[in-house]
């Protein structure tokens, strides 16, 4: 069982944000040549797991602010956003997450950040979004 604990200890251990306003934590490791697994909780709770995630490589690395906060919009679509059919495996669970006013709020922050930042090898300090998720970045 992977826990918050085991990940940052991993000496694969990339990077990470921890947002505690919205009850999330996300966490890369690397595990190959370009790819990231990756694990995010709510509430404490491992919510989305996986070995599937390959960072642009036009973001400064996979250990880069800019990868962690791509992989987030993937968890924080929303019905309407991509097809249905989407969220045909997601667990009651994904599917609460989904519907949380956390989920909601925290995609306007994905969105700000990816909108305001046109230069993906720097983030602009005066891009709220920006600060917000540089200020829950670990590495």
């Amino acid at each position: 069982m992977r826990t918050i604990d085991k990940i940052k200890n991993d000496n694969e251990f990339l990077s990470g944000l921890e947002i505690p306003e919205y009850n999330v934590k996300l966490y890369l490791t690397h595990i190959g040549s370009d790819k990231v697994h990756y694990d995010m909780f709510y509430n404490d709770k491992l919510l989305f797991t996986g070995d599937d995630y390959r960072p642009s490589p036009t973001y400064p690395g996979q250990d880069s602010i800019q990868a962690a906060v791509a992989l987030l919009d993937f968890f924080v679509l929303q019905v309407g956003d991509v097809e249905r059919d989407y969220f045909a495996k997601y667990t009651p669970e994904q599917i609460e997450w989904r519907e949380s006013d956390d989920c909601e709020n925290l995609k306007r922050l994905t969105l700000d950040f990816s909108n305001d930042n046109d230069e993906l090898d720097k983030c602009d300090a005066h891009n709220d979004a920006c600060v917000f998720f540089q200020e829950r970045f670990i590495n």
